[in-house]
């Protein structure tokens, strides 16, 4: 790990600073970059960075220059920025960083507006077309919300980030909403009902065209399972049709080649090995969703991490009742919940193994050609991931 790199984690102890002040500081130090950046937007609890990615990597494909803005990453930082699927240099972080470490330092930047800023001259520098911003934390006071975009589109609201966010489900649509700019079209998943409500009202006040992308079943993405990103790629095909007047047989085609690690990942089909970063109830139901389609049987192992203040009162009884071992461990992130506060949620199939690679080498070395191991919870699972099955990323210097 270069100095550069180092000194960008070393920003993570600042924690997380709600609020665009020092964020509008420290763009303006930077000649206000964000200001000459055509983007879209992606706000919501799951699907946001699948969305981003089928947009960019489609209008890429369709001979864009797209830059792609996500979080967090599975095995780089340089993951996180991207133009036309290849990530930021490190050549290119060291030249942004020296240049603007004064401003970084002057305002006590977080990491995560350190981030932005850095996508923002990277984007604006290489010239793009365009930019998909995925929206970190919430979306009022995320430090992506300093942008201008084109559109704004919200993939289905949950309950998530309650602590920070709000303990109801209005509270959190509300922060999300909060990226919203006057005048600018809204595109939507479908979305609970007390969530389009206070979206219609938003879309209203602020004058914002409102668009409902409703599932239809027609884009079936090659690397992507399950209905969620069915939907997903339906909400990504509105998008680009809206914007770029791209439709039929073409655009799918795009949709359906998008990659994106981590979501259902097959590492191996003998015996069936999946990662999924799915990391709360609603991720990880539609992991059982699809799992649940599996002609599995053999034994089925699942390894598990979650971040702290994470809940499965209503998933653990559907994953006690699959998985005939499940094994509770944690990553070495200082937000990964402990593996004795996780095993608590599960029956008496279930065990500790704290060193989640160690977990993993050893339920390997148990299976057998009908068994299947699914590894869940986290992106913070990417490392441990690359180490054991080695080339399961290897697209990810070049490619989604």
């Amino acid at each position: 790990m270069n100095d550069t790199i180092s000194y960008l984690y070393s920003l993570e102890s600042r924690g997380i600073k709600l609020g665009l002040q020092r964020t509008k500081k420290l763009l303006e130090s930077c000649n206000k970059p964000q200001k000459k950046l055509r983007c879209i937007q992606i706000a919501g609890t799951n699907g946001k960075g699948s969305v981003s990615a089928m947009i960019a990597s489609s209008l890429s494909l369709l001979g864009y220059n797209v830059g792609l803005y996500t979080s967090p990453h599975l095995i780089s930082l340089r993951e996180r920025i991207r133009i036309n699927g290849k990530p930021i240099s490190y050549k290119e972080i060291n030249l942004l960083i020296e240049k603007h470490k004064k401003s970084i330092e002057k305002n006590q930047a977080s990491f995560f507006e350190t981030m932005t800023m850095l996508a923002f001259n990277h984007f604006i520098n290489k010239k793009v077309d365009i930019a998909i911003l995925e929206t970190g934390l919430g979306g009022k006071h995320d430090s992506v919300t300093m942008c201008n975009p084109d559109l704004v589109a919200f993939t289905p609201i949950s309950m998530d980030h309650k602590e920070i966010l709000g303990n109801t489900i209005e509270k959190i649509a509300e922060e999300k909403f909060g990226i919203i700019k006057d005048k600018t079209p809204i595109f939507s998943s479908e979305q609970n009902d007390k969530v389009l409500k206070l979206l219609r009202i938003k879309a209203k006040n602020k004058v914002c065209p409102l668009f409902i992308c409703e599932y239809d079943k027609k884009i079936q993405p090659k690397f992507l399972k399950g209905e969620h990103q069915q939907k997903n790629a339906k909400l990504a095909y509105d998008i680009i049709s809206y914007l770029f007047k791209i439709k039929g047989a073409k655009l799918i085609q795009a949709i359906e080649k998008t990659n994106w690690y981590g979501r259902y990942q097959v590492l191996k089909k003998k015996p069936l090995i999946i990662f999924d970063v799915g990391h709360n109830e609603d991720g990880i139901n539609s992991f059982i969703d699809e799992y649940k389609k599996e002609n599995i049987i053999g034994n089925k192992y699942l390894i598990i991490v979650l971040q702290k203040r994470k809940k499965l009162k209503k998933t653990k009884e559907s994953l006690n009742a699959i998985f005939d071992k499940i094994i509770c461990s944690q990553t070495n992130n200082k937000n990964s919940m402990k593996a004795e506060e996780l095993i608590k949620f599960f029956d008496k199939k279930s065990i500790i193994v704290k060193d989640v690679k160690k977990a993993i080498i050893k339920i390997n070395k148990k299976l057998k050609k009908n068994d299947s191991l699914a590894i869940i919870g986290s992106h913070y699972l990417g490392e441990s991931i690359r180490s054991v099955y080695k080339n399961n990323f290897e697209k990810l210097k070049n490619k989604y």
